[in-house]
């Protein structure tokens, strides 16, 4: 699912995630680059959000891209 942003507009995602979640660092989102489930497990670690709620918001994000 929306695979082309995770790969493709990296920078300009990771910044929409960012902008999302503030705890989340540079370092940890590149070492997750390609890796859905490490980003979502980051920001359940992180930001104290459920999963639910982190797949929710981040699908709101990837369908924005």
């Amino acid at each position: 699912m929306h695979d082309h942003l995770w790969r493709d507009n990296w920078i300009e995602f990771k910044a929409r995630v960012m902008a999302q979640w503030e705890h989340l660092t540079h370092h940890e989102l590149d070492a997750a680059a390609d890796k859905r489930e490490h980003v979502l497990r980051h920001i359940e670690l992180h930001e104290g959000v459920d999963r639910p709620e982190a797949e929710r918001r981040l699908r709101d994000i990837e369908s924005k891209g």
